[in-house]
This record gives structure tokens, sequence and C-alpha cells, in this order.
């Protein structure tokens, strides 16, 4: 077993070590650190030593944003529509005997789901 380095004090990217906390379930050592963005986070010595861990996750978000990544637009969709991330619009479809018909794609996942629901109703 190998004796963890002090850490406290040191800047990994974006986080700087403010104290030890207690060891992982798997004996790892582990950090507590301050984001820049003013946020702490539990961190393994050894992730922060590989620079595998550079952020509490905020240089993901911001990185994301500049690539201009929409934040999740496919959650919580309604029933037969899917976000086409590709063409950065809706798609409504339908399974009918297992078979997938595509009724198009559209700018909101409302007029999608208008969509499916219209072909619902004709199919009953």
């Amino acid at each position: 077993m190998t004796v963890a380095s002090e850490l406290t004090g040191q800047r990994f990217g974006k986080l700087v070590v403010v104290k030890r906390v207690a060891n992982d379930k798997w004996g790892l050592t582990q950090w507590s650190c301050k984001c820049d963005c003013g946020k702490t986070c539990g961190v393994a010595g050894h992730v922060l030593n590989q620079g595998r861990t550079i952020s509490c996750g905020c240089f993901r978000e911001e990185e994301s944003r500049k690539h201009n990544h929409r934040k999740a637009p496919y959650r919580d969709l309604p029933r037969g529509v899917y976000y086409i991330s590709q063409r950065g619009a809706y798609r409504a479809s339908i399974t009918i005997d297992n078979k997938t018909k595509h009724l198009g794609y559209y700018d909101t996942p409302e007029e999608a789901h208008k969509e499916y629901l219209r072909k619902v109703n004709e199919v009953d």
C-alpha cells in the first residue's frame, strides 16, 4: 500500500485541493476540491495526479456551450417524438405491426407530438 502524497493547496486545472477526506469504499485517497466556479467536489488523488479531472464538471458544460451543443433537448420527450441532433430537429414516428413509420421532422417537440397523435387517432 502506498502512502498518499500531500495535495492540499495544489491546483489541478480549475480545482484547488482543500483537504483530504475519508477514503472511498475501495480504499482510494479522496480529496475535497474547490472549483473556480465555486462548487466543491470530491476527487480521488490518483485521478488528480493523472490529470483526468480538471473541474467539477463545469468545464465540460462550457466546452459544450462553446461548440453550440444544446443541453439535453431529448429528455422527457412525449411518446413518438425523438430529437435528431444532426438535424437539430424533432422527428415523429409511429410503430404499427412492428414496422416504424417516419412521420416527419419538426422544429418543436409539440409539433412532432401533434403529428404523432394525429396518426394514432387515424389508426384507431
